[in-house]
């Protein structure tokens, strides 16, 4: 899909209740081209003259996107502007060291697999970031998704597992952990380059525990949780196409209150 069209009004500010678009003090439209030429027509009530600007060797290649799947509003909704220069690179991990999928697959074999097979990557990379935003390790039709965030020097610093824990389609957050490394370091570290580390483990039932390592200290700090609001934890499954909503978001929503399913 190409965006081709964007409109938006401004209202006098001593209105205080909604207004319709004739009500609008100004109006801007913009009618995007393939070619990267597009059009800006500008009114402002009272004014008879309307502005009328015109452009050309636009970037256009945020323009693209995928058509939404069933149930992938988000990303429309809460980004409906022209995306970044990004790009999804598929596979069954990211390599942190080599910087690229582990055994990539294209864009095209990856939707082939996404319903069958039990475990594919998908990874968002910027043009001009070597490290990836973030990396999806799903199993089969997203019955469980691994999300990992990265540091500048592409060490993973966050992992969140979704996954699924009862009879209800719907995935709970039941891991989350973090990972510190020396400030000083340049370059991706591994997981046992780590200077501290944190693990939570959540349940349903509103308990969960916290496993605290600092290297260098004998001890492991061993924390336990009860009574905690979990209905937060709750979300529906990607879909294809799907992955902003859990690699932007990869934390639990706000606590509704309500039980979770099940």
């Amino acid at each position: 899909m190409f965006l081709d069209n964007h409109k938006v009004w401004v209202y006098g500010d001593d209105f205080s209740e909604p207004q319709s678009f004739e009500d609008s003090v100004a109006h801007k439209a913009w009618v995007f081209f393939q070619d990267g030429t597009a059009t800006c027509r500008e009114t402002i009530k009272g004014m008879p003259e309307v502005k009328i600007t015109r452009y050309r060797d636009l970037d256009m290649s945020g323009h693209w996107r995928d058509r939404p799947a069933w149930g992938d509003w988000d990303r429309f909704g809460e980004h409906p502007e022209p995306a970044d220069d990004v790009s999804y690179r598929y596979g069954r991990d990211w390599n942190i060291r080599l910087l690229q999928p582990i055994a990539e697959i294209d864009q095209q074999e990856a939707e082939r697999c996404f319903e069958t097979s039990p475990q594919l990557s998908v990874s968002r990379l910027r043009a001009d970031r070597a490290v990836p935003d973030y990396t999806l390790v799903m199993g089969a039709g997203g019955d469980h998704v691994r999300v990992r965030v990265y540091d500048d020097n592409g060490s993973i610093v966050e992992s969140f597992d979704w996954g699924q824990v009862s009879e209800s389609d719907k995935l709970f957050l039941m891991n989350y952990k973090v990972w510190v490394y020396a400030e000083d370091s340049s370059g991706p570290r591994t997981f046992s380059q780590s200077a501290a580390h944190k693990a939570w483990v959540f349940r349903q039932d509103g308990t969960a525990t916290c496993r605290e390592t600092i290297k260098g200290m004998p001890e492991v700090k061993i924390t336990h949780y009860r009574d905690l609001d979990t209905s937060g934890h709750w979300r529906e499954r990607p879909v294809w196409g799907d992955w902003d909503r859990f690699g932007e978001h990869p934390e639990p929503d706000p606590p509704t209150g309500l039980p979770g399913p099940g």
